[in-house]
């Protein structure tokens, strides 16, 4: 029996119908799920001037040129916190605005109250001989400030410091909604280019960076060894934001809507006070895409640079993570980075959580327990450290390294311990010391801040506060910075040894 031509059709005429008809309803549905979510996105605080009206002279990535130079970088950046004053309330007339904002004029958190602003590009010269030279590149949403305990440390040591501000940061949350990852990516290149030409090529030139910093100096690095450009000598890496979910991509789906003034508040994942002098708490879900595109970007670069035989010219890293992680997932350092590297010295450092009998009861090991697998390895190309309690009966702590080639973990006593109460470490903690002026748990100077946010733990009732609970327990500073000082100039000194 022959085929019926005109039976084929009339099946194929149906087939088609019913996909068409299926992706009718997948696609009413996620738009009808996304208007729901713009919808939601009205119950967020009010909109303010420095949510909606993002600067038009900030840096973008089609300005960098051969013949652009770091004083315009400056200019450009000067020009606009000139401008930030159009932004500034009254102290006088707050009209129902927090007296805690840092944009009151001269108020408690006002950042231009400090003697030095660092929301700006901060340089650091040497008094003395330079031995070196560091880039630092601070965190999503963050500013300068949140690698000045380390831009500090490396100064004392001799090194000329660059504190490079990312375009859209340290100026108003608003600088968050267009600003893309190449922006920031070509403001590291302008920065990497800067300190080079201070140091020539006899001193060793470091980049560190912190989240989405650590992602932009990683990325930085694998572009140069890909296209065989200069490459700093070690990176430092603090909470890296290596490994994004693909929610933060997703997440902007509803501010599809924020054209239409009704929803412009879809534009945003929160909106919230700005008690933080120098960092952002409203987050704009275009940071989230553009974190997760950079983090991406990083597994095209490093696969480039596998496919070109040149992972042995990464240069050594050395990590510091804290194995739980709200940010960030702090398995794809491992998976998308260490386990890559083919060079010697590197090492990556995992602050483990307080296992303390005390806490035990309260605490969930999944993430953990992925630190207790890794730590069993022991064909590892690099070096894994745990910062863990030296037993279950005692807060005090040791380092645990497993080192490549070596089948006994090298178990080091440190003269450290977790602070009572603390049960780890936060994607947030890890740059900042215990005495930190703003984050830290120790106020070294009560009038610098008129809310010292690190020691700031209120009380009291649920659904009382503006300010989301999640942010008030998560612990601001690390009680192991000095540890994580002591390894980086242990680095240092050996790299200074080994150019002698």
């Amino acid at each position: 029996m022959k085929d019926d031509p005109e039976k084929k059709r009339h099946i194929v005429k149906v087939l088609i119908s019913w996909v068409l008809h299926f992706l009718l309803i997948a696609l009413a549905v996620v738009m009808t799920i996304v208007l729901v979510s713009a919808f939601a996105s009205r119950n967020m605080l009010t909109i303010e001037k420095w949510h909606h009206q993002p600067f038009k002279n900030e840096f973008v990535a089609k300005d960098l040129t051969e013949d652009y130079g770091f004083e315009q970088y400056l200019e450009l950046e000067e020009s606009m916190f000139n401008s930030l004053a159009d932004y500034m309330l009254d102290p006088d007339k707050l009209e129902g605005h927090s007296p805690y904002s840092r944009f009151v004029n001269g108020g408690p958190q006002d950042p231009a109250r400090q003697p030095v602003n660092w929301n700006r590009t901060v340089e650091l010269l040497p008094s003395g001989k330079l031995k070196g030279g560091v880039l630092l590149l601070h965190g999503l949403s963050d500013s300068p400030y949140s690698l000045r305990s380390q831009a500090e440390l490396f100064h004392s040591q001799g090194f000329y410091v660059l504190v490079m501000r990312m375009p859209g940061h340290g100026t108003v949350p608003a600088g968050l909604l267009n600003v893309t990852w190449q922006d920031w990516a070509a403001a590291v290149k302008l920065g990497a280019r800067h300190v080079k030409n201070k140091l020539g090529d006899s001193l060793p030139f470091y980049i560190g960076g912190y989240s989405n910093g650590g992602a932009l100096a990683v990325q930085h690095t694998l572009a140069a060894v890909a296209n065989g450009e200069p490459v700093p000598d070690r990176l430092f890496l603090f909470s890296p934001a290596i490994g994004i979910t693909a929610f933060a991509r997703a997440a902007w789906w509803d501010s599809l809507y924020a054209f239409i003034p009704y929803f412009e508040k879809s534009n945003w994942l929160g909106i919230e006070i700005e008690y933080d002098p120098y960092k952002y708490n409203s987050f704009t879900k275009n940071a989230g895409t553009q974190s997760w595109e950079l983090a991406n970007q990083i597994r095209v670069s490093l696969a480039a640079v596998e496919e070109k035989g040149r992972l042995d010219k990464i240069p050594p890293i050395l990590a510091f993570q804290s194995i739980v992680d709200a940010t960030v997932q702090a398995g794809v350092l491992v998976s998308g980075l260490f386990d890559h590297l083919e060079g010697k010295g590197n090492e990556v450092v995992f602050f483990d959580i307080n296992r303390s009998e005390q806490m035990d009861s309260f605490l969930s090991l999944k993430f953990a327990d992925k630190l207790e697998l890794l730590m069993k390895e022991k064909d590892l190309n690099y070096t894994v450290t745990k910062i863990s309690n030296r037993d279950r009966q005692t807060h005090e702590i040791s380092a645990h390294s497993r080192l490549p080639g070596v089948a006994k973990l090298e178990v080091k006593a440190l003269d450290l311990k977790w602070p009572q109460g603390v049960f780890s470490l936060a994607h947030v903690a890890i740059p900042f010391p215990a005495d930190d002026p703003l984050y830290g748990a120790v106020i070294p100077d009560p009038s610098l801040f008129g809310l010292n946010i690190g020691a700031f733990h209120p009380i009291g009732e649920k659904h009382v506060l503006k300010v989301p609970p999640s942010q008030l327990i998560r612990i601001r500073h690390n009680p192991f910075h000095a540890y994580m000082n002591e390894r980086m100039m242990e680095v240092v000194e050996k790299d200074l040894g080994d150019r002698k």
